[in-house]
């Protein structure tokens, strides 16, 4: 029996780095015994299996840069041909952060597409607060203009990962869920390897010298929020109109350098507050506390 290794995200924990590695290195792996599929890949700027968790779900963010125009029951059909008919290797790796936006319904018909198939699920977890900031910042950048504190109210199902993880686990079981915590600075590769079972030197792999979605400066961010809310809010001015006017063009090097000049008595670089920080934590810290003591066994020690 083949085995699925189903990396979900979530969101702003590496996954757009992993998959790029993967998808580099995809001759290397099918050496080891592992294959990276090609299908439900929107193009090589975006290597991960995006249109997969889109064909099963019609809320995925508005504010998301992937077309859902190609994504139907068909996505699933391909991917599985392929895998059927790849004869090398026998252990699949599927990554795509969406899937872990998924409801419970569409996890069960992602369960039917897999039967035959034994399924890891891998799923990075990232502090509350840390999330919040990078999510907000890709929010912003996609068009989005309210205040980070109605951004934590608004999508606070995503910030509580007892939920998420009772998701998956009622549909594929506890034993088969591999969680990892996601801290900057930890090599993240080293360790998703670890999670899925392979061996393999991190010298012999092709790694890309970028750095992918980085964030910009809070004061350009800020200004980005500004003409959002100008533009798109009030003026109704299409989005894909206002990524050509200024949100691409602010996101370059010299702009931003020259708007974090500005005194910080005019505009300030903080994001994130003191009192929002803890207010996130606050409310994350009851689910944080059950998810350490279902999935890691502690009951002492915080998940973070």
């Amino acid at each position: 029996m083949k085995i699925v290794y189903l990396h979900i995200g979530i969101h702003k924990t590496g996954t757009t780095f992993l998959q790029n590695v993967l998808s580099e290195n995809r001759d290397k792996l099918i050496k080891n015994g592992y294959y990276y599929p090609v299908s439900a890949i929107p193009n090589s700027s975006f290597p991960g299996h995006h249109f997969l968790p889109r064909a099963l779900s019609q809320n995925i963010d508005k504010f998301d840069k992937i077309s859902t125009k190609k994504t139907n029951f068909q996505t699933w059909e391909k991917l599985l041909e392929e895998i059927n008919d790849h004869k090398i290797s026998n252990k699949i790796i599927i990554s795509a952060e969406d899937f872990c936006l998924l409801s419970s319904d569409e996890i069960l018909k992602l369960q039917e597409y897999f039967s035959g198939f034994s399924v890891k699920i891998i799923v990075y977890l990232r502090r509350q607060d840390e999330f919040l900031l990078s999510l907000y910042s890709e929010l912003v950048k996609k068009g989005y203009y309210k205040s980070i504190e109605v951004a934590f109210n608004e999508y606070s199902d995503r910030f509580n990962y007892f939920k998420l993880l009772d998701r998956w686990k009622s549909v594929f079981g506890k034993e088969n869920l591999r969680i990892g915590i996601y801290q900057k600075g930890h090599c993240l590769l080293s360790d998703f390897f670890k999670k899925i079972d392979l061996e393999i030197n991190l010298d012999d792999l092709t790694l890309r010298d970028v750095q992918y979605n980085q964030m910009i400066n809070g004061k350009t961010l800020k200004v980005i929020r500004f003409l959002n809310k100008i533009c798109i809010h009030n003026f109704k001015i299409p989005n894909d109109i206002c990524k050509i006017i200024y949100m691409k063009r602010l996101q370059n090097s010299r702009p931003q350098k020259i708007i974090a000049m500005i005194p910080g008595y005019i505009l300030s670089d903080r994001i994130l507050s003191q009192d929002i920080k803890e207010y996130t934590l606050e409310k994350c810290r009851d689910t944080n506390q059950q998810v350490s003591q279902e999935y890691f066994s502690v009951t002492d020690q915080n998940l973070f």
